[in-house]
């Protein structure tokens, strides 16, 4: 059974990704969560408020660290595809979200939603990784640049099949093309 918070911010989510900001009001969102709006008003002091938290919560920054920093076997496949299905499945269950956030730039502003020293140790969890398998003799004299092409390459796939809509490539797609990926990113004695 989810909580009230986990209730508003579901309501919330899904009102924001089809109507945008500035046409979801409190209202509508208490109605959909099944509460009252003086509740909803217990547990987020503003709309604004709500939006940042519903918006935080889908870019996932939080988790990606948590993975980086918990989850990372040293195994090149088994983490980059690893990394790539979480991927797949955050953009699977909130690409109208972000859809909405690209696309409503005048209600939402990315510095309120993206906090700057997460988005930092992200980066630098990422780089760090990346440069262990360097040393580690499993990718070439480049890692950061391994690092960034992964990423462009699943991002890139995801915001054209999630945000935009333009992809109709489905998972197992997805899955050659990271397989693909990552034998590329490999250095010739690793593969």
């Amino acid at each position: 059974m989810s909580t009230t918070n986990e209730k508003i911010i579901t309501a919330a989510k899904e009102l924001f990704s089809t109507k945008g900001y500035a046409a979801t009001t409190t209202k509508d969102i208490a109605a959909l969560a099944g509460i009252s709006e003086v509740t909803l008003f217990r547990h987020f002091e503003s709309k604004r408020k709500l939006f940042q938290v519903a918006l935080h919560g889908t870019l996932g920054s939080e988790k990606l660290l948590g993975f980086f920093e918990n989850e990372i076997e040293f195994n090149l496949d088994k983490d980059l595809k690893k990394l790539a299905s979480y991927l797949y499945d955050l953009y699977e269950s909130n690409g109208p979200m972000i859809k909405m956030l690209l696309k409503d730039t005048e209600h939402s502003n990315f510095s309120e939603v993206i906090k700057p020293h997460l988005e930092r140790q992200l980066l630098d969890s990422r780089n760090k990784y990346f440069n262990k398998m360097h040393e580690l003799g499993k990718i070439p004299d480049d890692p950061l640049m391994c690092g960034k092409f992964f990423f462009s390459n699943t991002m890139g796939f995801l915001m054209r099949k999630f945000v935009l809509e333009k992809n109709e490539e489905g998972k197992e797609y997805y899955n050659w093309m990271i397989e693909k990926t990552i034998s590329a990113i490999k250095t010739k004695n690793n593969t």
